[in-house]
């Protein structure tokens, strides 16, 4: 009876153990959930060298070449040289209607029909101005 007793105590004991060795944060799914956390910090790591590299590359440009300064000068500062001419060259849209604002009809196509008024005011009062 009581080596029934030990046998089932320790049954129990090795049961807990194994199932906090599948599903505790220290055993298999722990284990699982680290491996992910180390290859996404080495792809970041990996990234983070490469950009590091990239910058003592500027550094060292920078420190050999006066074109490097003056390039970094001209497009971060907006500096210019004496007797130069700084001109800004801005895109405008033209005003067209987009398709995305014309009437659809039931089956997807553009309904070209539509009439838009360009006063609120009835149409006798407009041709009288005219």
């Amino acid at each position: 009876m009581r080596l029934n007793l030990v046998i089932i105590g320790v049954s129990v004991l090795c049961v807990y153990f194994f199932i906090r060795l599948l599903m505790g944060d220290n055993g298999f799914s722990g284990l699982w959930n680290n491996q992910k956390d180390v290859i996404a910090i080495k792809a970041e790591l990996e990234a983070l060298q490469t950009e590091n590299i990239e910058l003592k590359q500027q550094i060292n440009a920078l420190r050999n070449s006066s074109e490097g300064i003056e390039t970094l000068a001209r497009e971060n500062l907006g500096m210019i040289k004496k007797n130069e001419i700084f001109i800004e060259v801005i895109s405008v849209t033209p005003m067209m209607p987009s398709a995305e604002k014309l009437p659809i009809d039931s089956e997807g196509n553009v309904i070209d029909s539509v009439i838009e008024e360009e006063s609120s005011a009835p149409p006798e009062i407009i041709s009288d101005k005219n």
